[in-house]
């Protein structure tokens, strides 16, 4: 998430900087430059180029592994609007007809200059700003702030300025809840990593590896009473009835639903 993400169509948005100390837009080096080409619109390009003519059968199977047909139909489109792409039509040998792909015009990547890592742009913002960017993107320059998360757009072909808030907001607020879904995982493995080096845990045979993967699958709690304190990692079909140490046979248990369930095959 902290790179670049492709939305449907010739739509790109990158983090380029953040709010940091003080409110201070702090961007990283060159995030000012502006980029023509998104990457989904230059992996088709080149594919076509390598491959024509093309069939769209063929695009598809050639491209399936990153880029799913959401996003290719409509940056497809694009090209073909902006004339890069030529698109006739072929018979096939079951009869069918089918779109057939060319290149016609060059379509050069966005360039890449190197970082000066010395340097990075800082700008204040007004408290009006601070204020709006709370509830609405807004944009300074080329550069959209959101939520204190500083991004760029790179796009092809006419988006309205509506359409872009929202492509704006779908990656912030997408970024946001995977960084909180991070920080709970890495919170829940820290705290396994606690409980399983704990004296208290009487359990050595059990694979160090199964039991974080139970931890983290289980959430840190009992998985009867969703206790998160006493607990312990409790075999389903018990060791003394032939259960094995796997990932399938170990869950997480409070001591007193342990207790309860005793020698029985939960």
């Amino acid at each position: 998430m902290n790179s670049t993400t492709d939305f449907i169509g010739a739509v790109t948005i990158t983090r380029v900087g953040e709010l940091s100390a003080g409110n201070l837009l702090t961007l990283q080096p060159n995030a000012r430059q502006t980029d023509t080409t998104p990457p989904v619109a230059m992996r088709l390009y080149r594919v076509i180029a390598k491959h024509q003519p093309i069939t769209h059968s063929k695009l598809l199977r050639l491209t399936h592994r990153y880029v799913n047909a959401a996003r290719l139909r409509p940056t497809l489109q694009t090209l073909i609007d902006r004339n890069i792409v030529g698109q006739e039509t072929s018979s096939q040998s079951s009869g069918r007809i089918a779109p057939v792909y060319t290149v016609l015009a060059p379509l050069h990547p966005p360039e890449n200059p190197v970082p000066d890592s010395s340097t990075l742009d800082t700008q204040a913002l007004t408290d009006e700003e601070l204020a709006q960017q709370n509830e609405h993107p807004i944009i300074k320059g080329n550069i959209w702030i959101y939520k204190r998360v500083a991004v760029k757009e790179n796009h092809i072909g006419y988006v309205s300025h509506q359409e872009m808030v929202l492509h704006v907001k779908a990656y912030v607020l997408a970024l946001n809840r995977y960084l909180t879904e991070l920080s709970d995982r890495v919170d829940a493995l820290e705290k396994a990593d606690h409980f399983i080096q704990s004296p208290k845990f009487a359990r050595p045979a059990i694979p160090k590896h199964v039991r974080l993967c139970v931890y983290e699958r289980d959430r840190g709690k009992c998985v009867e009473c969703d206790r998160s304190s006493d607990l312990e990692f409790d075999h389903i079909i018990p060791v003394s009835k032939g259960g094995s140490n796997t990932l399938s046979n170990v869950q997480l248990l409070c001591k007193h639903c342990n207790h309860k369930k005793g020698n029985a095959i939960a």
